[in-house]
């Protein structure tokens, strides 16, 4: 195993286990990865709010997240970055106490699910949909909706939700409106992964990984998606955000018309969400 490494996110300094992606996690600490959203979540934090990371990964933003906040809540269901994620939190003992890993899926089920990976677990692209271009699902994983984890967890308040889940975003943000009702809404930064709901129907129709890398292709170049009603009917069940969230930012913190952005499947894909019940101005 790879010595720890030290690493800096915006400013924050963390101890990483590199487990052979020492150049990736370097990368991300020299080409400002995510530090928009980084900023974004220094931003909001204080030291008595509760975080939740859905689809911490190794936990970057979960261990950044906690220099900020009281507890931050880690959940990752690949069992190979889940490991990674503990080694990461036990490098780092002025923080090891505010971060509580739990090695689940948040679905819109309670129920075991396939965990499916791309060539082999321990990358960052893990998802419960089943994609075109998916070759391992050899993985079975604990689901659970966030209703019943905030209620397994004993979990009463929770300020920010970061939710980054590889398409499965489309199945659980509309199951999880009344608890985030009853949670006072907390803030939600959501990156949205239209591509890969597009390869779910891909899989689930039967076409080949050829013809669905054509179709990729003419997907990201020109613009033209297929089942273009199925995407159009999946964005709009995520209408009633608008009704819970007066503000949609995107991280730079450029206003975003999410309405406007339902109706385009094509272009919701492209930057991360910030939901808010307040009007943000992003400080300089």
């Amino acid at each position: 195993m790879e010595d720890p490494i030290q690493i800096v996110l915006c400013g924050k300094q963390l101890t990483i286990s590199p487990n052979g992606n020492k150049t990736l996690w370097e990368s991300m600490a020299t080409d400002r990865w995510e530090l928009d959203s980084l900023e974004l979540i220094a931003e909001q934090l204080n030291e008595n709010d509760v975080f939740v990371d859905m689809g911490a990964w190794a936990g970057p933003i979960s261990l950044f997240a906690a220099h900020f906040a009281a507890k931050v809540y880690a959940i990752e269901p690949d069992p190979i970055v889940f490991e990674q994620l503990l080694r990461n939190i036990k490098l780092n003992p002025s923080l090891i106490n505010k971060v509580i890993p739990f090695e689940v899926a948040i679905s819109d089920k309670n129920e075991h699910k396939k965990l499916f990976a791309r060539k082999d677990y321990g990358q960052s692209s893990t998802s419960l949909l089943s994609r075109t271009f998916d070759q391992n699902s050899t993985h079975e994983c604990e689901s659970l909706t966030f209703s019943k984890y905030i209620q397994h967890k004993g979990i009463k308040k929770v300020n920010f939700i970061k939710m980054d889940i590889e398409g499965s975003e489309f199945f659980v943000l509309p199951e999880i409106i009344p608890t985030l009702e009853r949670l006072n809404y907390p803030s939600l930064l959501v990156s949205f992964h239209m591509e890969y709901l597009v390869e779910y129907f891909l899989k689930k129709w039967g076409i080949s990984p050829f013809l669905s890398r054509i179709i990729m292709k003419l997907h990201r170049r020109w613009k033209l998606y297929p089942f273009k009603k199925l995407l159009q009917n999946y964005s709009n069940r995520l209408e009633p955000l608008i009704g819970c969230y007066p503000y949609c930012y995107a991280p730079n913190g450029s206003s975003i018309n999410f309405r406007e952005l339902l109706n385009d499947p094509f272009q919701l894909g492209l930057t991360p969400c910030f939901f808010s019940k307040q009007q943000w101005i992003k400080h300089d």
